[in-house]
């Protein structure tokens, strides 16, 4: 079985700029060419790199399309994210809509790009939501982030919605144990 992980933008934007946790990115998407693992990218990284300096969307694009190895997720339909180009959407059950009101319960509340959770008309980050929700809907493993609003409830996150949310260094530790799993015969013996 093919372990599936989710990137988060923040890691695409390590590995292409060179910043943070990028050798382990990088290390994921090596694991990825050789079919250890799987890297998928919800359609809401593209909404967050609308938001990014012209130079540094054009380093971030230039290295993702030197990985066509990373797929897209599917995209659950959603009536409060209006991205304009969402790829693939899919209609999504109850339990996958209990499932996205959970993730915007758990995250933390902002209102113009600011931590405000006692503000009236504050919000989870729509993005951070969209990501989770596609991530879930996707059928993935793991969903790997630096963001600290969702590695502060990913316990919460595991336990009311099945989402694992790990650091890139905690994913490519999984990975490496798979890819030795993988190695072993049947009765333990390395193949």
């Amino acid at each position: 079985m093919t372990l599936r992980f989710t990137i988060d933008t923040c890691c695409v934007i390590d590995a292409a700029q060179q910043e943070h946790a990028w050798q382990e990115v990088n290390e994921l998407v090596e694991l990825a060419q050789q079919g250890v693992i799987e890297l998928w990218l919800t359609a809401a990284f593209d909404g967050d790199q609308r938001r990014a300096a012209a130079d540094k969307l054009a380093v971030n694009q230039h290295w993702l399309e030197e990985r066509p190895i990373i797929g897209r997720t599917v995209n659950p339909a959603r009536l409060d994210y209006s991205e304009a180009q969402l790829g693939e959407i899919v209609l999504v059950g109850e339990e996958d809509d209990v499932a996205d009101q959970n993730i915007q319960d758990l995250l933390p509340r902002v209102s113009r790009g600011r931590r405000r959770p006692d503000e009236a008309g504050a919000h989870p980050k729509i993005d951070d939501v969209h990501h989770l929700s596609s991530h879930r809907v996707q059928g993935n493993d793991v969903f790997v982030t630096r963001d600290s609003d969702m590695l502060d409830i990913r316990d919460q996150l595991l336990a009311r919605v099945g989402i694992l949310v790990e650091t890139p260094a905690e994913a490519l530790a999984q990975a490496r144990e798979h890819r030795e799993r993988l190695s072993e015969g049947p009765e333990g013996e390395v193949s």
